[in-house]
């Protein structure tokens, strides 16, 4: 009778696991469905046109530090090296491999008391910068934008809680790019226009671009599966807010070089903690 009854046991706990999977499968299976439903709803479109980019379009390498001194309008010795150059007040760089240019001149910042409050008109500091990077040699057809914003500042009193009147420290300049009617992902221009009227920074990541080698699209259903299984992946089935997409060339790096393949890139704001992106090929 105890060996009976311990079979009953052993079979009563065998069912009790096998129900828990089957739980935990229906669960699981329940929450991957959710999420596909919410990929499906802002899926974007693509189609054979995100494969008629051109294979390739180069820039960097007629960069130099003294284009860069021209396109900012500033100096340094002739015998500063070709891609960098630092002092006490500024930094030039420039790393042709990744398409990346910094300058920053603190002497062009903002000093309180000392420089105008009042901003240099928006036109007018978006013309700057647009001008400083084409002078640089990055592809006007590939600006798209730009946009601008003002730095505004206030001080005041902590003890009589008082707050100054609010005034402009700088114009931001943001632009993106654009190769065949899509965002390429990752890269951007950022430049800084102080109240004097002067680029007192800028920032390019615009590495030049090489088309993978990519022969056909991937079927809609494989690409929602990607990014289902990488969601799950990271979400291990806590609820998700929402999950936003946009259909972009989107960078790796691969035979030593960055090189651009169609994608999705998805953003995902979870219920609770923070969000995170990730990028699926929609070609290959």
């Amino acid at each position: 009778m105890k060996i009976c009854h311990i079979g009953i046991i052993s079979a009563c706990l065998l069912v009790i696991a096998m129900t828990a999977t089957v739980v935990a499968q229906e669960e699981q299976r329940k929450t991957d469905l959710d999420y596909s439903a919410l990929i499906r709803e802002s899926l974007p479109v693509w189609d054979e046109s995100v494969l008629n980019a051109p294979k390739q379009k180069l820039w960097t390498e007629r960069a130099s530090i003294q284009l860069l001194t021209e396109a900012v309008r500033d100096k340094v010795p002739e015998k500063a090296e070709k891609e960098s150059f630092q002092d006490k007040e500024r930094k030039l760089q420039i790393e042709k491999d990744r398409g990346y240019v910094r300058y920053i001149n603190a002497n062009r910042g903002y000093k309180h008391g000392v420089s105008p409050t009042k901003a240099v008109a928006k036109d007018q500091a978006e013309k700057m910068i647009v001008e400083a990077v084409k002078t640089i040699g990055v592809p006007e057809d590939e600006l798209k934008g730009p946009g601008v914003s003002t730095v505004l500042s206030q001080g005041g009193s902590v003890q009589e809680k008082t707050r100054d009147e609010a005034f402009a420290r700088e114009q931001l300049v943001y632009i993106e790019r654009n190769v065949n009617n899509l965002p390429v992902f990752a890269s951007e221009i950022k430049g800084a226009i102080s109240n004097t009227g002067e680029i007192s920074r800028l920032l390019v990541k615009w590495p030049d671009f090489f088309l993978a080698d990519v022969q056909k699209l991937r079927p809609q259903d494989q690409v929602i599966n990607d990014i289902v299984t990488q969601i799950q992946d990271a979400m291990q089935g806590r609820p998700v807010l929402s999950v936003n997409m946009k259909l972009a060339y989107t960078p790796l790096r691969t035979e030593g070089r960055i090189k651009f393949v169609p994608g999705i890139v998805v953003a995902v704001t979870p219920e609770e903690g923070n969000g995170f992106m990730f990028t699926v090929p929609v070609a290959n």
